[in-house]
């Protein structure tokens, strides 16, 4: 926690907010500003104070926005490691995205060893790619985001009476986080994004290494590398500092000597880069959220759909802005990769891997397909659209319902509904009218319900 306080004070004193007297100057003087404007029959904001005590949360060690109810938290847990055990296949999907950015050849020349990819990833191990190990004094280990951002340490238990006393309540919310934090491994989750982060990172070294070599493309790069936040002067600088500190080895970049750098040269290359693997290995940082999904009702109703709707300015409206070869690579290579997990899943489930449903799957799983499924899927339960739109029937989260549920279109909501069915079970058993399918239903409430290995199981046990 402490260590979230000083980066969020570092950031703010970046900008010349040091102490908190010059934060409250900054916001009175805002209110006042505000007064004035609404004094003038003009709309103002009637919540910039608490608006702006959002924007300032989101650089402390505290809740954003106020943070989520204690209870809602731990339905909404709950609901995450029963829901998400293929979270996983879903990583791999970003997989498609990070490559299409720049291509397979600037991909096979960035390629980390494919053993990356099947590490547990458990724990920091500096010495096996020293470009990456170079990054790391000022980047730190990003490429272990799951061990910085973990579950299992929840800042909203830092508002006032969050934090039960209560013996059963801290071991409820200590074994919640336990399994949260294994269903990253269980679901392969943390051992793609690991692969996926060095990848993306080692290609967009390799570009700004060829545009050292090459000053003759920065032109046509020049706005793709601005949206990273490296503008022109510093791209300058960035290139200079390759050609006169880095070592080659046939065209290859071998090392760096970002030691020898000028501090804010390197500080512009490694801000890109953190940037940029942002961009392609989706990272919400901090603003790219909307306060609401931070408040109780809206983090209940935006659960499991942050992604996609990061995604939409993230992903879909930038690459969009750019409507240049990245964006085409990115989209083709994004369903390609999609397409190609969704059917290998469908060929072992014994299901035809040529049905709409695979493509279906396949967009779900799309991160420029963004919002788009679940607004279709709305539509068409409203006969707005034709029912062939309608996404839900395959599903994107937990039990893949055969019908659309608003109740279960909530997690949190469809959370209570799985325990319901899993109460009703020795009632049904008893009375000697229990199926494969109560089982099945209730047996989708218990943590890692969806992970590979709870499925073979449950087939392996109810065979019909």
């Amino acid at each position: 926690l402490e260590l979230y306080l000083v980066s969020g004070r570092a950031a703010l004193a970046k900008k010349g907010i040091t102490t908190e007297a010059k934060w409250n100057a900054l916001k009175s003087a805002a209110l006042k500003d505000n007064a004035r404007i609404k004094s003038l029959g003009e709309k103002g904001d009637d919540k910039l104070g608490e608006h702006l005590d959002d924007v300032r949360s989101y650089f402390s060690a505290f809740p954003v926005a106020g943070g989520v109810h204690k209870n809602a938290r731990r339905i909404q847990q709950t609901a995450t490691v029963s829901s998400l055990g293929l979270v996983g296949a879903a990583q791999l999907a970003e997989l498609g995205t990070v490559v299409g950015r720049m291509g397979i050849k600037a991909a096979a020349k960035a390629m980390p060893s494919v053993t990356e990819l099947f590490t547990l990833a458990t724990k920091v191990r500096h010495g096996k790619d020293p470009i990456i190990d170079e990054l790391r004094p000022l980047l730190g280990d990003f490429d272990y985001d799951h061990l910085l951002y973990r579950p299992d340490i929840i800042l909203d238990d830092k508002i006032t009476d969050a934090l039960d006393s209560s013996s059963w309540a801290q071991i409820l919310d200590k074994g919640l986080g336990k399994m949260s934090t294994g269903l990253g491994y269980a679901s392969g989750m943390n051992s793609i994004r690991h692969f996926e982060h060095q990848l993306a990172a080692k290609m967009i070294i390799n570009k700004f290494a060829d545009l050292a070599v090459n000053p003759d493309k920065v032109q046509k790069s020049l706005a793709r590398m601005e949206d990273i936040g490296v503008d022109g002067a510093d791209l300058a600088k960035i290139t200079k500092a390759i050609n006169k500190y880095a070592e080659f080895d046939n065209g290859m970049l071998k090392k760096m000597n970002l030691d020898k750098w000028d501090a804010d040269t390197a500080e512009a290359f490694t801000f890109g880069i953190n940037k940029h693997t942002a961009q392609v290995v989706q990272r919400q940082l901090a603003g790219e959220t909307s306060a609401w999904m931070h408040k109780t009702i809206g983090s209940l109703l935006s659960q499991f759909r942050h992604f996609p709707i990061v995604a939409f300015e993230k992903q879909l409206l930038r690459n969009l802005k750019f409507h240049d070869q990245a964006f085409y690579t990115t989209m083709l290579y994004g369903f390609g990769v999609s397409y190609g997990i969704q059917a290998i899943k469908a060929g072992l489930a014994g299901e035809d891997i040529n049905s709409p449903d695979t493509v279906k799957r396949a967009v779900n799983y799309m991160g420029m397909a963004s919002v788009a499924p679940d607004v279709l899927t709305i539509a068409a339960q409203l006969n707005l659209v034709p029912e062939a739109l309608n996404f839900r029937k395959v599903g994107n989260t937990g039990s893949r319902a055969d019908s659309f549920d608003l109740i279960d279109y909530i997690p949190a909501a469809g959370q209570l509904n799985k325990f319901a069915k899993l109460a009703a079970l020795p009632g049904k058993a008893l009375q000697g009218e229990i199926t494969n399918s109560d089982v099945r239903s209730g047996a989708m409430a218990l943590p890692f319900a969806t992970t590979i290995f709870s499925k073979a199981l449950m087939s392996a046990m109810l065979e019909d």
